[in-house]
C-alpha cells in the first residue's frame, strides 16, 4: 500500500516535470532543459526500482473526509483514535475467526498479533498509513488475509450489490459483523467519509455509502446451529467451499468449509484426500438463518465436519435446514 501511495506521489511529480520540460527546448533553455530531463530520468528510474519492490507487510491506507477533517490542517484527535480503534476491531475479530468461531463476549484471542501500527500520517483528505505489527510469536499467521477479508466484507457492505453482500455475510462470523456495524455506525454518526488503499485496491466510501453501509449491517440478525445432513459430497479446494447435494431432490447446499474441517479434507499441498470427494458422506454444517428487519429470511451453510456415512445412521428430515 505504501509503495502505491510513493508510486502515486512519483508519477505526478513525473507528469508535471514531463510538462515543464515539453515548453522548453535545448536551444532557448539548455540549462533549464538539462536539469528537467535529468529530473525525468531520475524519476523514471525509481518508478521502475519500486515496481519490482515486493510489500511483505501488510498495510493498509485509510483517508478520512467530513466533519471531523479540518481543511488540509487536521483531523479531530477524538475521531481518529475511536475511527482507527474500531477498524482494528473489524481487523482483530477476522483474525480471530481464521483460527474458529469468535464468542460474542470476553476478549478475543490472538489479539496482539493482529495489532496495526501508524507508519505515517498524509495530509491532503487528512489520512493514516497503517502498517502490520512485527509479531514476536514464532509461525505467527500473517496478518494480510484477515486485512484483505476485513476489506472485503466494507467494500461489499458500501459499495456491493445486494447478492455480493448477501454472499459476504454469509461468510463471516457474527462477530466480525458486529465490529463492522460499529465501524459503519461510528463514520455515519460523524458525518465522515472514507478512503481505503489495500494492496491494488484503492476506493472511496461516500457520505450516502456510508449510511447505505450502516443500514444495510444493522438490519441483519442471526441466529446459529449446527445440524447433520446426508449427501454427496463435492469440494472445491482452491476456494474452500462444498456442495452438498441431497439424493431426494432437495437443493443442494453450498458453502464455505471451516479452517479446522478442511484440514481433515486436504493433504498439506492443498489436494482433496482420496475417497471423500463425489462420495455418501454425513456433514455437520453450520447452518445460519439471516433475519432482515423487513422479516426477510436467508440460510447459508458451513461444512465443519464430516465423515462417510455408517449403516447406523438415520436419515436427517428433509426440511431440517427451516429449522436452524
Amino acid at each position: 500500500m505504501a509503495k502505491r501511495l510513493e508510486l502515486e506521489t512519483l508519477r505526478a511529480d513525473l507528469a508535471a516535470v514531463t510538462g515543464l520540460l515539453g515548453r522548453r527546448t535545448p536551444e532557448r533553455d539548455p540549462v533549464g532543459y538539462f536539469q528537467f530531463n535529468q529530473r525525468r530520468e531520475l524519476l523514471e528510474q525509481q518508478i521502475r526500482e519500486l515496481g519490482d519492490v515486493e510489500e511483505s507487510l501488510a498495510e493498509i491506507g485509510l483517508f478520512f473526509a467530513g466533519r471531523p477533517v479540518i481543511g488540509s490542517r487536521g483531523i479531530t484527535a477524538d475521531f481518529s483514535t475511536k475511527a482507527l480503534s474500531s477498524f482494528q476491531s473489524v481487523v482483530s475479530t477476522r483474525y480471530a475467526a481464521d483460527s474458529g468461531p469468535v464468542g460474542r463476549a470476553g476478549r478475543l484471542r490472538h489479539r496482539d498479533r493482529s495489532q496495526l501500527i501508524i507508519k505515517d500520517v498524509v495530509r491532503g483528505s487528512f489520512g493514516f498509513v497503517l502498517e502490520e505489527a512485527e509479531s514476536e510469536a514464532e509461525e505467527a499467521p500473517s496478518l494480510k488475509p484477515a486485512l484483505d477479508a476485513a476489506v472485503d466484507i466494507i467494500y461489499s457492505a458500501a459499495k456491493g450489490g445486494q447478492d455480493e453482500f448477501n454472499e459476504a455475510t454469509d461468510a463471516q462470523d457474527p462477530k466480525v459483523l458486529d465490529s463492522v456495524k460499529s465501524f459503519f455506525a461510528f463514520l455515519d454518526e460523524q458525518g465522515a467519509s472514507v478512503r481505503v488503499v489495500e494492496g491494488e485496491r484503492d476506493f472511496t466510501i461516500s457520505r450516502d455509502e456510508v449510511t447505505r453501509a450502516r443500514t444495510r449491517t444493522a438490519q441483519l440478525d442471526f441466529l446459529e446451529n449446527n445440524q447433520n445432513f446426508i449427501g454427496i459430497l463435492y469440494l472445491l479446494p482452491d476456494a474452500r467451499r462444498f456442495e452438498l447435494h441431497d439424493q431426494r431432490g432437495q437443493p443442494a447446499k453450498k458453502g464455505p468449509i471451516s479452517r479446522e474441517c478442511f484440514d481433515t479434507l486436504a493433504t498439506p499441498e492443498g489436494s482433496v484426500r482420496e475417497g471423500i470427494a463425489g462420495s455418501l458422506q454425513l456433514a455437520t454444517l453450520k447452518v445460519r438463518r439471516t433475519t432482515m428487519r423487513n422479516g426477510e429470511e436467508r440460510f447459508s451453510y458451513t461444512l465443519v465436519a464430516t465423515r462417510p456415512v455408517g449403516t447406523d445412521d438415520q436419515q436427517v428430515p428433509a426440511d431440517a435446514g427451516r429449522r436452524a
